[in-house]
């Protein structure tokens, strides 16, 4: 038979998670003159000492955060790939994902404040109040580069009310990453 031609057809398919041990070894050299041990030095990570590896953290982070699955959630979908990881560990990992990116966050943050046009809105969120049993109003601000700035972004600051001592501390900063950025393009 003489080929004539083909008909192809792509289908969409996924690989669930998969988890899997990176291993990092670290060799050890001994001075048999001095007597001095030497090791390679660790690679920093995220929770030093832990378990979790960056890539776990950040896909905890996004689970919860972005596509907001709680932690009990979580726990089920990760022990379906054998993986056993409480809710309280997962809140671990989370919280020290947090602290690995506030640097970033603050650097955005002066960024986003030292803008020449800034715009500003609270928006109010529900906040469990676990000893009355109920929630409460608490606020999410927004602070944004204006849309005509070339270089756009926007910062999220929770907030326990509304009062004026809530943007005045946030402005309050603006002034000083103000005067940092003057001060850059004065120097460049």
């Amino acid at each position: 038979m003489q080929r004539i031609g083909e008909d192809i057809s792509e289908k969409l398919d996924i690989v669930p998670a998969e988890f899997f041990v990176h291993r990092h070894v670290y060799g050890k050299w001994v001075c048999k003159c001095c007597q001095t041990l030497r090791q390679e030095p660790a690679e920093p990570d995220v929770i030093e000492g832990g378990i979790a590896a960056s890539g776990l953290v950040a896909h905890t982070l996004i689970s919860r955060f972005v596509d907001h699955l709680p932690y009990y959630r979580q726990e089920p979908i990760n022990a379906r790939s054998g993986v056993h990881t409480p809710r309280s560990t997962l809140a671990t990992w989370s919280g020290a994902g947090g602290a690995a990116l506030e640097p970033l966050y603050e650097a955005l943050r002066r960024f986003i404040l030292s803008a020449l046009v800034l715009h500003a809105d609270e928006t109010p969120v529900p906040l469990l109040d676990p000893g009355a049993g109920k929630t409460r109003k608490a606020y999410v601000w927004a602070w944004a580069r204006s849309h005509h700035d070339p270089h756009p972004g926007v910062i999220y600051e929770f907030c326990l009310g509304r009062g004026s001592q809530y943007p005045w501390h946030s402005l309050a900063a603006r002034a000083t990453a103000a005067r940092a950025a003057v001060d850059w393009h004065l120097d460049h």
